[in-house]
């Protein structure tokens, strides 16, 4: 995940008539030359491109997100440097469920920071507010520790050995 990126909001082409979907590696290296405006788009290495989630089959109307391995680093950077300037289309970096989880309770906070017009940046699952460290307030750490399930309880199982003898 360490050199991944999402590529959200690109239209997805039909299936042909053998049952074959589009090229990805072709479509995303289309959308750099195009819509970032990067004139060595083919220069750029990647290692695995697909869409992930299922299809649409019968309206197609969401594009499913394109996942892109890139090959270096300064590649991942420089396509991720250059998407400042796109208004329709999203390119986000790939996180562990963990991190993601994280986030996606900052994103809250984020989004009032931004209504009033502060700066706000993400560096993986922390939140920085006018460059200072967000800290949730003990109110929202009580929410972060609690179990999401009950704990489990200790639980009695009579099992029987190889010589017969009942243990508990």
């Amino acid at each position: 995940m360490k050199y991944n990126l999402i590529f959200s909001g690109i239209v997805e082409s039909p299936w042909d008539a053998n049952g074959h979907g589009e090229d990805s590696g072709k479509v995303v290296k289309t959308f750099i030359r195009d819509k970032l405006e990067m004139e060595d788009a083919d220069d750029i290495q990647m290692a695995n491109v697909h869409r992930i989630g299922k299809r649409d089959r019968s309206t197609g109307a969401t594009p499913r997100p394109i996942i892109v391995k890139f090959v270096f680093f300064k590649d991942l950077t420089k396509v991720k440097m250059s998407t400042r300037k796109l208004a329709s289309f999203w390119v986000n970096e790939q996180f562990p469920k963990e991190i993601e989880e994280k986030r996606k309770d900052l994103y809250p906070e984020a989004k009032n920071a931004r209504k009033a017009w502060k700066k706000v940046a993400f560096v993986r699952d922390k939140l920085y507010i006018n460059n200072q460290l967000f800290e949730p307030t003990s109110k929202e750490r009580e929410n972060e520790d609690t179990p999401l399930r009950p704990p489990r309880t200790k639980r009695r199982c009579i099992c029987s050995d190889k010589t017969g003898d009942e243990r508990r």
